[in-house]
């Protein structure tokens, strides 16, 4: 017998006799439990008194289909070769309609195609190494539409890929990105260059994002490709631990160039971060500060952070958080100083609900500054982990789907009134393709790209007339590099998959944003035509941009969101800042999130197209292809657009018993 008490947790994992878990009962008692066939394969899995069961067939030529039966009695299925290589994936639903998706590989087992529900497709191509050379992309049609060509040295390691778009068989070049590396096959320099001619050694220079390492292999120098004013490259400074103790910054201003540190870091005794100190004023180090205190609990994890401004000496932000054994947020109380606005400014409590199977039930809001007045939302589910209901209290939200888990419609009341209704449509991808609003009339239109990723959102108005709000282009890696809406353009360029800097439609720099170790934007700079602004980025435990930091003190924009992410800007904003709920790109005109692999709508708290990620067979929760973070917006992120990431760590005092 284990006695447990507040001050630890227990979890609890039994097997059978063939050494397969049967049942596992996390901290809070809940349980998720699992039986098996004579050849150990998963057949189901019970959770939450709901059962998820899973059956494999073996068919004529040798591959195997495995059905999974979600507690919907919804089925998806997908079909491996002998060798294991998926062949075919199909969402059926409840039988009514369908979504599959077929590959087919060459005889080393590469994968050569991918054949989408609607016709189109992507081809690949290999060299002797069995290294990709060139992928096609063709619409539904079968015209060609896109061509990423791959180039690699003598290692293997990419050295080259060019993006072209295809009209009328005429290829047309838009981006060139080029890797350099070291003897130890470490990156160097990376660049990306967006025009239609073959880049110069020039070119490349211009574009590049170079990278130093120390003598320990730790990244020690980026510098950025910028020649205008401010800081042009980042230094890392280690400790004999290994541990980053500073970010120093070279700083052109004025044709002079001067080393400032931006940030420094101590630590505990176990490692963990207890400070982090911001240089707000790039041009003073003394108290223009901002200093960020961490305290953990006895699990480690982050139980406050306080913000406070070094030269006031006022605690500016403050984040205060309790967590129940599954280290689910129970309580969060936020606390923010900084919006111009008494009105705007923050201190408050959230309390957190959640159900047998982690999803978000309930969030009870307790604000200070007026009475200690109460706010409640709940949300409801149905067994596939559809929301079928939102309740602030005034308006409630009902939501239907079909049996592919796609939204149908979301009506909203308040009291006993329909006050609005939005109607959904989707493609034979899967793709939401429309939202009609009963109320206004307006309908949003989106067009995706062969390789469904969302290339236009339109809007029709009640009388018929139509405006295009918004226009993407994506690079062979997926990511979006071009952003239209109206007469502005965004150009997006990456360093390790977080954007670096951005241009305008003339190409001209709009943006650096300087970038931690740990792929964390710590600040950012805006250019103008005849001036450099410094703004440092201040975030809660999610990683979401909670205010905009100017170097006087005061807040360029501050930043509120509902649970599930709708987002309420206040302030100046002329940053016009994008990085905002969990360090997403959120697009104002659209209301969407840009996650990487897919767009995130934080109003309904789905994604508008299926996750190519099909989920763990033993985790029902990340089988749904929609669902955002399995309903668990608290305590999970989704930065890839895959997969969700848990946002609280734990510490590695654990007994195995």
């Amino acid at each position: 017998t284990v006695k447990v008490g507040n001050s630890s947790i227990l979890q609890k994992t039994e097997y059978d006799t063939k050494g397969n878990e049967t049942t596992k009962t996390d901290g809070n008692g809940d349980q998720i439990s699992y039986a098996y066939d004579d050849q150990n394969r998963v057949t189901e899995i019970t959770q939450g008194g709901q059962k998820t069961k899973v059956s494999y067939q073996v068919n004529s030529d040798g591959s195997t289909t495995t059905s999974v039966t979600d507690a919907n009695g919804h089925v998806k299925q997908e079909t491996a070769s002998a060798s294991g290589s998926v062949t075919t994936t199909s969402d059926l639903g409840d039988g009514s309609e369908s979504i599959t998706t077929k590959y087919t590989y060459d005889d080393r087992g590469n994968k050569i195609s991918e054949v989408y529900a609607n016709g189109a497709k992507k081809t690949y191509e290999y060299n002797s190494r069995n290294l990709v050379v060139k992928t096609q992309s063709y619409d539904k049609e079968g015209t060609k539409t896109l061509i990423s060509r791959y180039r690699y040295d003598d290692y293997g390691q990419l050295l080259e890929m060019t993006d072209y778009r295809v009209s009328s068989e005429t290829e047309t070049a838009y981006r060139y990105t080029e890797y350099t590396y070291d003897q130890r096959g470490r990156i160097t320099a990376f660049a990306e260059i967006s025009q239609n001619a073959q880049p110069t050694a020039d070119d490349i220079k211009a574009h590049q994002i170079r990278y130093t390492y120390n003598e320990d292999g730790n990244l020690s120098k980026v510098s950025y490709p910028t020649t205008k004013d401010g800081i042009q490259s980042l230094s890392y400074i280690y400790d004999e631990n290994g541990w980053l103790q500073e970010i120093k910054g070279e700083l052109h201003s004025n044709g002079q160039t001067t080393e400032k540190v931006l940030r420094s870091y101590s630590y505990d005794a176990y490692g963990k971060v207890k400070e982090i100190k911001d240089y707000r004023n790039r041009l003073k180090n003394g108290a223009q500060a901002v200093q960020k205190i961490y305290t953990y609990d006895s699990f480690d994890r982050v139980k406050e952070m306080t913000y406070t401004d070094l030269e006031t000496g006022k605690v500016m932000e403050s984040y205060r958080y309790s967590y129940d054994k599954n280290s689910n947020i129970t309580e969060k109380t936020e606390v923010n100083n900084y919006p111009k606005e008494e009105k705007d400014k923050v201190n408050e409590t959230k309390a957190y609900t959640y159900d047998a199977l982690g999803r978000l039930t309930k969030t009870v809001t307790t604000d200070h500054k007026n009475d200690d007045r109460t706010k409640t939302v709940t949300y409801t589910y149905d067994k596939a982990g559809n929301r079928t209901k939102e309740d602030d209290g005034t308006t409630q939200t009902a939501y239907t789907y079909n049996g592919l888990d796609q939204l149908q419609t979301a009506t909203k009341e308040k009291g006993t009134a329909v006050d609005e209704v939005r109607q959904y449509s989707y493609d034979a991808n899967g793709n939401q393709t429309d939202v009609k609003n009963t109320k206004t009339g307006q309908t949003e239109s989106y067009t995706y790209d062969a390789e469904n990723r969302l290339s236009k959102v339109a809007v029709t108005d009640k009388d018929g007339k139509t405006a295009v709000i918004q226009q993407n282009r994506y690079n062979g890696e997926g990511q979006r590099i071009q952003k239209v809406e109206g007469s502005k353009t965004t150009n997006y360029y990456y360093q390790d998959g977080v954007v670096s800097y951005t241009t305008d439609g003339e190409n001209s720099q709009t943006s650096q944003n300087l970038i931690g170790t740990d792929g964390n934007i710590l600040a950012t700079q805006r250019y103008g035509s005849d001036h450099t602004d410094y703004l440092l980025y201040h975030k809660d435990i999610q990683g979401s941009t909670t205010s905009l930091v100017k170097e006087d003190g005061s807040a360029d924009a501050t930043y509120r969101y509902t649970d599930f992410g709708e987002t309420t800007i206040n302030g100046d904003n002329k940053a016009e800042n994008e990085v905002c709920y969990t360090g997403g790109i959120y697009d104002h005109s659209t209301g969407l999130y840009y996650l990487n692999a897919r767009y995130y709508n934080p109003e309904d708290g789905r994604f508008v197209t299926e996750d190519t990620y099909r989920g763990e067979t033993a985790k029902p929760e990340t089988g749904h292809l929609y669902a955002y973070c399995a309903n668990n917006p608290v305590n999970y992120v989704d930065p890839s657009g895959h997969k969700a990431k848990i946002v609280i760590y734990y510490n590695k005092n654990t007994i195995k018993i």
